[in-house]
C-alpha cells in the first residue's frame, strides 16, 4: 500500500495536534520513536512506555530507535486489543518493519504505524477521548480532513474485503539478522535485566537486614517473657499475685497503647515507605540523566582538555611567530646595514673608476692632440701644394687669355681687311719684321694656307675649345676641392681649440686635485685601503650573517609549515589529513632541493672567483718580473735622481699591490672550493636528516591516523589482512 505526499503531510499535520514537546516537520522527525511515545501518553498514560525503555542503551543509534519503536509497538497492540477488541480488523492494512524505520527512516512503513495510531484514536471505547480526538480532526482545514477521511475509508475498505499483509504482532525485524546486530541487542537486554537484578538484590538485601534486626528483638522479647511467665507460676500460689497481675495488667495496656501508636507509626512509615518508592523512582529516572550529564560532561572536560593543549600549541606557536618576527628584523636591519656598504663601496668603486676615467681621458686627448697636430701639418703641406698649383693654373689661364684676346684681334683685322679689300696680313709671330716683308695677295695667301703652315681659324677654335676646358676645370675640380680642404682645416683648428681648452680644464683640475693631496698622498690611499679592506670585512661578515638568517628562517618556516599541517590534519578527515601532509611534504621537499641548488650555483661562482684571481695573480707576478728587469735596466743607465725616485715609488706600490694580492689569495683559498664544498656538504647533511626526520614523522602520523581508522570503522565483516585493510580505506564508504 503506497501513500501520496498529500496523505503524509495530512498526517503530519494531525500528528502536531497531540501535545508534544516539538513540532513534527516532516515523516523523519517520527522515526526515533520518541513522539509516538507522547502520543501514546495523551490517549492512555497507563500505557505508555516506561522511561527505560525510552531511553534504552545501545552501542549504535538505530539501536536505540528500534527498542523504543517495538515498545511503542507493543503498547499499542495491547491497548488495541484492550479498549477496541480489533486487533485484526485494525493491523490488516499492511505489514509494519520497525526495523526499516529505525535503520532506513522508510517514510511508507512510518505512514502505515501513523494509520494505526489513528485507527486506535477512532476505535476506542472511551468515548470522551473518541469525541476529544474528533474534534481536533475537525478543527484541520479541508483538505487535511478530506486526506484523513480518504485514508480512513481506504482502511475500511481493506478490512472488510480481507487483507493478505496483516501486522505482525510479534517484534519486526526477525527475517533480517545480522549477527553483530543481534549480539548488540541481546547485549543491550542482558544490560536492562543486570541492571535490574542488581536494584532486586540490594533490595533483598536490605529486606534481610531489617530481618534480623527483627528476629534479634523478636529473640529478646521472647525471653523477656518467659522470664516473666516463670516469675509469675512460681509467685502463683502466694499474696504478691494479685499484685503482680494487677501490674501485668497495666503493663499490657501500656503495651497495647505502644503497640496502636507503632501501628499508626508503621502505618505512616509504610505510606511514607510508598512516597519515596515513588520519588525514589523519579530520582533513580533522575540518577540516569545525571549519569547521562556525567558522561557529557566528562566527553566535554576532555574536549575541553584536548582543546586547551591545541590553545596551548597554538600559543607556543604565536610565541615562535613572534621570535621569528624578531629574527625577520635583525635580518632587515643586517640587509640595511649591508646595503650602507654596498653604496658606501660603489661610491669608492665610483670614484676610482672616475679617476682612472679621467686619467684614461687625458691620455686619450694627449694622443688625440698629437694626431691633430701631424695631420694639421699635412693639410697645411697640401693646402700649400694646392695654393701653388692653383697660382700656376691662373699664370697659365692668364697667359691663353692673353693669347685669346691677341688672336681676336687679329682675326678682327682680317676681317675688316677682307671687307675693305685690303691684304691680309700674316699671323703675328714675334720674331716676324713687317716692315721688310711684301703684302700678300689672295692667291698667295690661299697657296700659303694650303701649305704646312697654320691655319688661324682652326688654331683660334682649338685655343677656345682649350681656354674653356681649362676654365671649367678651375671651376669644377680645384675649387671645390679646395673649398673642402678648407673647409677641413677650419674644422680641425676649431676641434684643436676645443680639445685644448679642455685639455687646459683637465689639467688644471688634476692640478688642483693633485695639489690638495701632494704631500699625503702615501697616508690617504693607505687609508682608503685600510677603509675598503674594513668594509669589505664587514661586507662579508653582513653577508654571512645574512645567509646564516636565511637559513635558520628557512628553517623556522618549514617547521612552522609542518606544525600547521599537523594541526590542520587533527580538525579534518582520514584521507584530507593524508593528503594535507603529503602536500607539506612535497612542499617542505622542493624547498631543501631549491636551497641546495642555490648553494650549487654559490659554489659555481666562488670557484670563478677563484680561478679570476689566480688568473689575476698570475698576470702581477709577470708584471712583477717586468718592472723589476726595467728597473734593473734603469739602475744600470743612472737615471736622473727624480725619476729613480718615482721608479722606487712606483715600485713599492706594486710590492704592495702584489702582497694585497697574495692576501687575497691566501683567503680565496682558505675559502677555496674544499671549504666551500665542506661546508655545503655539511648543509646539505643537515637538511637531509631535517627531511629524513620530516618524513619518518609523516608516516607516523600516517600510520596512526590509518590505525585510528581501522578502530573507528571497525565492523563484523571488517577485513583482517593488511593488504584489505588498506583497500579499505581507499574505497572507504560512509556508513549509513
Amino acid at each position: 500500500m503506497s501513500f501520496s505526499k498529500e496523505a503524509e503531510a495530512a498526517l503530519v499535520r494531525w500528528v502536531n495536534t497531540f501535545p508534544i514537546d516539538t513540532q513534527v516537520q516532516s515523516l523523519a522527525d517520527l522515526c526515533d520513536g520518541l513522539v509516538f511515545c507522547s502520543m501514546l501518553e495523551d490517549i492512555d498514560p497507563e500505557y505508555a512506555p516506561s522511561e527505560m525503555e525510552r531511553n534504552a542503551g545501545g552501542s549504535s543509534q538505530w539501536l536505540r530507535k528500534k527498542i523504543c519503536l517495538e515498545a511503542v509497538h507493543k503498547s499499542l497492540i495491547r491497548f488495541i486489543r484492550d479498549h477496541t477488541g480489533q486487533v485484526e480488523s485494525i493491523t490488516a492494512a499492511s505489514s509494519i518493519r520497525l526495523d526499516s524505520i529505525a535503520e532506513n527512516d522508510d517514510a511508507q512503513h512510518t505512514m502505515k504505524l501513523l494509520l494505526v495510531f489513528l485507527m486506535a484514536t477512532l476505535k476506542t471505547d472511551n468515548d470522551d477521548k473518541k469525541e476529544v480526538y474528533v474534534t481536533k480532526l475537525q478543527s484541520l482545514d479541508q483538505e487535511t480532513q478530506v486526506e484523513i477521511m480518504t485514508l480512513v475509508r481506504d482502511i475500511d475498505s481493506l478490512r472488510q474485503s480481507g487483507s493478505p499483509e496483516p501486522i505482525e504482532l510479534a517484534p519486526p525485524g526477525k527475517a533480517r539478522k545480522d549477527p553483530g546486530l543481534a549480539f548488540e541487542e541481546e547485549h543491550a537486554m542482558l544490560f536492562v535485566e543486570h541492571e535490574a537484578l542488581k536494584k532486586k538484590h540490594a533490595d533483598f538485601l536490605t529486606r534481610f537486614a531489617a530481618l534480623e534486626m527483627t528476629n534479634e528483638d523478636l529473640h529478646e522479647s521472647n525471653e523477656a517473657m518467659t522470664g516473666q511467665l516463670t516469675q509469675l507460676q512460681m509467685a502463683s500460689n502466694s499474696d504478691e499475685v494479685e499484685y503482680v497481675v494487677n501490674g501485668l495488667k497495666t503493663e499490657i495496656s501500656e503495651l497495647e497503647t505502644v503497640i496502636a501508636r507503632h501501628e499508626e507509626e508503621l502505618e505512616n512509615h509504610r505510606i511514607i515507605r510508598e512516597k519515596q518508592e515513588k520519588e525514589l523512582v523519579s530520582l533513580r529516572r533522575t540518577e540516569k540523566g545525571a549519569l547521562e550529564l556525567d558522561d557529557e560532561v566528562r566527553s566535554l572536560r576532555a574536549e575541553n582538555a584536548s582543546l586547551t593543549k591545541k590553545a596551548n600549541m597554538v600559543d607556543h606557536y604565536q610565541k615562535k611567530l613572534e621570535s621569528q618576527s624578531g629574527v625577520e628584523k635583525e635580518n632587515q636591519r643586517l640587509r640595511d646595514k649591508v646595503e650602507n656598504l654596498e653604496f658606501l663601496n660603489q661610491d669608492y668603486d665610483a670614484t676610482q673608476a672616475k679617476n682612472t676615467r679621467l686619467l684614461n681621458t687625458v691620455e686619450e686627448y694627449q694622443l688625440k692632440f698629437q694626431q691633430y697636430e701631424s695631420e694639421i701639418v699635412e693639410t697645411r703641406a697640401v693646402i700649400s701644394n694646392l695654393q701653388g698649383n692653383l697660382q700656376a693654373g691662373r699664370s697659365e689661364i692668364e697667359k691663353l687669355s692673353s693669347k685669346i684676346s691677341h688672336d681676336e684681334q687679329f682675326i678682327r683685322e682680317l676681317q675688316e681687311q677682307l671687307s675693305t679689300g685690303e691684304k691680309a696680313p700674316t699671323s703675328p709671330k714675334p720674331s716676324m719684321n713687317t716692315k721688310d716683308t711684301p703684302a700678300l695677295t689672295l692667291e698667295e695667301e690661299l697657296e700659303q694656307s694650303d701649305s704646312r703652315g697654320p691655319n688661324l681659324e682652326l688654331e683660334n677654335s682649338r685655343l677656345k675649345a682649350m681656354v674653356t676646358s681649362l676654365s671649367e676645370m678651375a671651376s669644377a675640380d680645384q675649387r671645390p676641392e679646395l673649398e673642402e680642404k678648407i673647409g677641413c682645416l677650419q674644422r680641425l683648428e676649431a676641434t684643436n681649440l676645443e680639445l685644448i681648452s679642455a685639455n687646459a680644464l683637465i689639467q688644471e683640475q688634476l692640478s688642483l686635485l693633485l695639489g690638495k693631496v701632494d704631500g699625503d698622498t702615501d697616508a690617504i690611499s693607505r687609508k682608503i685601503k685600510e677603509h675598503h679592506e674594513r668594509v669589505e670585512l664587514e661586507l662579508a661578515k653582513a653577508q654571512a650573517d645574512n645567509a646564516e638568517l636565511q637559513s635558520q628562517l628557512s628553517a623556522c618556516k618549514r617547521e612552522l609549515s609542518i606544525a600547521k599541517s599537523s594541526y590542520e590534519a587533527m580538525a579534518v578527515e582520514e584521507l584530507e589529513a593524508l593528503e594535507i601532509l603529503r602536500s607539506t611534504h612535497q612542499l617542505v621537499t622542493a624547498g631543501i632541493q631549491k636551497e641546495l641548488q642555490s648553494l650549487q650555483l654559490k659554489q659555481k661562482d666562488t670557484e670563478m672567483d677563484l680561478q679570476q684571481q689566480q688568473r689575476h695573480l698570475i698576470e702581477t707576478l709577470l708584471a712583477k718580473d717586468k718592472i723589476a728587469k726595467e728597473f734593473d735596466v734603469l739602475k744600470e743607465t743612472r737615471m736622473e735622481s727624480g725619476a729613480s725616485e718615482a721608479l722606487k715609488k712606483q715600485t713599492v706600490q706594486q710590492e704592495e699591490l702584489i702582497d694585497d694580492l697574495q692576501k687575497r689569495l691566501k683567503a680565496a683559498e682558505e675559502a677555496s672550493p674544499d671549504a666551500q664544498k665542506a661546508a655545503n656538504d655539511e648543509i646539505v647533511k643537515n637538511l637531509t636528516r631535517e627531511n629524513a626526520m620530516i618524513t619518518s614523522a609523516w608516516y607516523d602520523l600516517t600510520s596512526r591516523l590509518q590505525s585510528n581508522h581501522v578502530i573507528l570503522q571497525r565492523r563484523q565483516d571488517a577485513p583482517k589482512s593488511w593488504l584489505n585493510k588498506q583497500r579499505q580505506i581507499v574505497n572507504a564508504t560512509p556508513r549509513r
